[in-house]
């Protein structure tokens, strides 16, 4: 993994994890630090390491996971998805020992690294504040029941879709959010008529969800 972009206003009241998306890096979504939550957040926003992806004929690029082809069942990756979520787990704990409590500390990601956010946060061992995901779709799904941390069977998550997503289905996404609310996880879950991207309406609804999440 390289090194992490890092927003860090005067007094940050918690920490956020960033992840980018298939193919691109930490710098294409950091320029949404300071609009989270009103800037009152650490952003942290790594780059996946460069990988060979199958479904792109062996091409190289930041990828938190391989893909296989373009059907859900081909983005089930459980070795990429273990070595990015040790990498994550290691963010989390730097941002620990800075004295950031566990219940102030945020995954969120977009495509690829929404599914990484869900996958690594549901699996994490102390009580996170929260998880969005934007644009993202559940990994390994058959073994969340067995692998989800007692800590975070409670996690609020914020799911975000476009209706109109040619790369990541729709249904893929009301997929994920169906089986987690049959989990029992507490999720509020938005679409918006766009593509594969994100909207100022989508990051308004997002900023609203984190602050209600920040006042605990």
């Amino acid at each position: 993994m390289t090194d992490a972009l890092e927003y860090n206003p005067p007094k940050p009241i918690g920490s956020l994890i960033l992840l980018h998306g298939l193919g691109s890096n930490g710098a294409d979504l950091h320029p949404l630090a300071q609009q989270l939550a009103g800037g009152r957040l650490r952003v942290i926003s790594p780059t996946a390491p460069t990988r060979a992806i199958t479904v792109n004929g062996g091409w190289q690029m930041p990828a938190w996971y391989d893909i296989v082809g373009a059907d859900l069942a081909s983005r089930q990756d459980a070795v990429g998805a273990r070595e990015a979520t040790a990498f994550i787990e290691n963010l989390l704990a730097v941002e620990k020992s800075r004295g950031v409590e566990s219940h102030r500390l945020f995954l969120a990601g977009f495509s690829q690294g929404a599914a990484i956010s869900l996958y690594a946060g549901l699996r994490h061992t102390e009580s996170l504040g929260g998880v969005a995901a934007l644009s993202g779709y559940l990994l390994l799904e058959k073994t969340l029941e067995k692998d989800a941390a007692a800590a975070n069977r409670k996690l609020p998550i914020f799911q975000a879709h476009g209706t109109l997503d040619p790369v990541v289905l729709p249904k893929w996404a009301t997929q994920c959010r169906d089986w987690l609310i049959a989990g029992g996880w507490p999720i509020t879950y938005k679409e918006y008529p766009i593509a594969h991207a994100i909207s100022s309406e989508e990051l308004q609804d997002l900023n609203e969800w984190l602050n209600i999440r920040l006042l605990d």
